[in-house]
């Protein structure tokens, strides 16, 4: 009786692994055979084609961010004086040849109205030097 236990059990145990490799078989040719149309499928490239037309685009972006200038300069005073306008304020654009500010400045006028006198007192004598015949 264990003799013909163990002879069923190996049938058994025997028809159990051939029905799983049949299955295996099975499963592999229908997973080939998809493979195969899936690749035929998929071997022609399908391209899609936009015309461009024509239209307003406004491009707009807004990022955080910090401005510096490549060149800076500090601004020194070379004589005492008044700030009478000021033209252009920190943080406005500047050009070269722009003015900043307007300044009043007595000491430099004293000095201008001074070398005025001495050019009137001076233009005199030479009025009538050039008169003179030669």
């Amino acid at each position: 009786m264990r003799r013909t236990q163990g002879r069923l059990f190996a049938a058994v145990a025997v028809g159990l692994l051939l029905s799983r490799l049949a299955w295996a078989l099975i499963a592999r040719q229908e997973n080939s055979k998809t493979l195969a149309s899936n690749a035929a499928k998929n071997g022609v490239f399908q391209v899609k084609v936009a015309s461009a037309k024509s239209g307003s685009y406004e491009a707009k972006l807004t990022l955080p961010g910090t401005l510096q200038g490549i060149f800076e300069t500090q601004i020194y005073a070379r004589t005492t004086g008044f700030v009478n306008e000021w033209h252009k304020d920190i943080g406005q654009s500047v050009k070269k040849g722009n003015l900043l500010a307007t300044l009043d400045i007595p000491e430099v006028n004293k000095q201008v109205e001074k070398a005025k006198v001495n050019f009137d007192l001076a233009k005199a004598p030479y009025e009538r030097w050039a008169k003179l015949p030669e």
